[in-house]
């Protein structure tokens, strides 16, 4: 049973189409910041400036970064909903922008 502050991430995998992925994502980003899992970690601190440090420290491919971040900004958006974040730190979340796609080149 998550923590009351995993309450956010909890409403986010129940709107989720897959969550096998999505709870992966989630665990991966709670084991970044010291947790041992998604349920341990109070998601309803989110802000913007530490949902780009989490973003910056996956040092993958830029959809995976993207994806992260669109996971974070669907918590960060289920916390809202709930009532345990404000509109302005959602409105500075839903601002951040992932890392821009490598153009294709031609050859």
């Amino acid at each position: 049973m998550p923590n009351s502050g995993a309450r956010a991430a909890a409403a986010y995998l129940t709107t989720r189409g897959n969550k096998a992925t999505v709870t992966a994502d989630l665990n991966k980003i709670a084991k970044l910041i010291g947790a041992r899992n998604w349920q341990e970690v109070n998601w309803e601190t989110l802000n913007a400036g530490n949902i780009l440090e989490v973003v910056d420290k996956f040092k993958t491919s830029p959809s995976t970064r993207k994806r992260i971040l669109t996971v974070l900004k669907g918590v960060a958006r289920s916390a809202w909903r709930l009532g345990n974040l404000d509109t302005e730190a959602l409105v500075r979340i839903d601002d951040l922008k992932s890392d821009p796609e490598p153009e294709a080149t031609a050859d």
